[in-house]
């Protein structure tokens, strides 16, 4: 897999963990972090996984427009 196909894969995840389907259902959160993940915010702060999924599943989404490829 060339570095451009991965980066590719990576933006479609992101685009799919963000919008408003995938918000929507903790399980399909679930399936797309890695059971590793940590998410720090702008103050530095770390998150785990299980706050982020909680915190995912419970706000309303926003659809995500692509503004490249």
């Amino acid at each position: 897999m060339t570095e451009t196909q991965l980066l590719k894969i990576l933006i479609a995840r992101e685009h799919e963990l963000l919008s408003c389907s995938a918000q929507s259902s903790g399980q399909q959160i679930e399936g797309l972090l890695h059971p590793q993940f940590e998410e720090f915010g702008c103050s530095g702060q770390a998150f785990g996984r299980q706050s982020v999924i909680d915190y995912l599943a419970s706000e309303p989404g926003t659809s995500v427009h692509k503004t490249h490829d």
